[in-house]
């Protein structure tokens, strides 16, 4: 049965991890695990060429990435992960630690400083071999660095709805919604919906209710953060 590390047992392993690095050296037919992939929330960050970026971040905002390992010899448990992760140059921003809360290694914690931080982490199989290294940058920074992305944006004219489908969304910022032909304000959300009375989907859109029946054409939604993204609107056929 699979078992985490205990943080007891985590911190022995990361020191077994450092001993591998010379249990044999890296080659074609031996060559060390890697972090191949980074995800903070839905955004995929691939690393290339032992370099890996991931965010940005901002400073008071919840961070969350996840470290994919790839490579090594099989290892066939009894830890749910395969491989072992500590930084061993730089250092993470201020606020940041990484961890093994579950299943997967990652950076977590809220940002305290802003700028940008590059740091090395060493990954090691836990069945043996050569070490890998990768080196991170993380930029952090005072609320107006933010990743918005809108992914579609669709208007039904029978029920003057407008449907804005899955943009990066932040804990206690705030969105606004404007027409790009008008530059009216249709719509301001709060991702918390407390009390501004508009529906919010989570980390896949908002809906807001427009007092016109026309089509706003295109939008653009700015955040509290400085963040700012623009999609063309679709018409929407109202179902029966």
């Amino acid at each position: 049965m699979n078992r985490r590390l205990t943080p007891v047992a985590l911190a022995a392993a990361t020191l077994i991890g450092g001993v591998l690095a010379s249990a044999g050296a890296a080659s074609a037919s031996n060559p060390p695990p890697q972090i191949s992939t980074t995800y903070l929330g839905a955004t995929v960050y691939p690393c290339s060429n032992g370099r890996c970026a991931i965010g940005p971040g901002n400073v008071g905002m919840p961070f969350g990435a996840a470290l994919i390992g790839t490579g090594g010899p099989p290892y066939y448990g009894p830890e749910t992960n395969a491989y072992l992760m500590s930084v061993v140059a730089g250092a993470l921003p201020p606020g940041l630690q990484l961890g093994l809360p579950d299943v997967e290694w990652m950076i977590t914690g809220t940002p305290t400083k802003a700028g940008s931080y590059t740091f090395t982490v060493q990954i090691a199989s836990q069945a043996g071999g050569p070490d890998g290294t990768e080196q991170f940058t993380i930029t952090i920074g005072n609320g107006s660095s933010d990743n918005l992305v809108l992914t579609g944006a669709g208007y039904n004219a029978e029920k003057r709805t407008l449907q804005i489908g899955a943009f990066d969304t932040n804990l206690s910022a705030t969105y606004t919604v404007f027409s790009n032909s008008t530059g009216a304000q249709l719509g301001t959300l709060h991702d918390d919906n407390s009390g501004d009375g508009l529906t919010y989907t989570g980390d896949g859109g908002m809906l807001v209710t427009l007092g016109s029946t026309a089509n706003p054409g295109s939008i653009t939604v700015k955040d509290s953060l400085g963040g700012s993204a623009t999609i063309p609107v679709t018409l929407v056929k109202p179902r029966y």
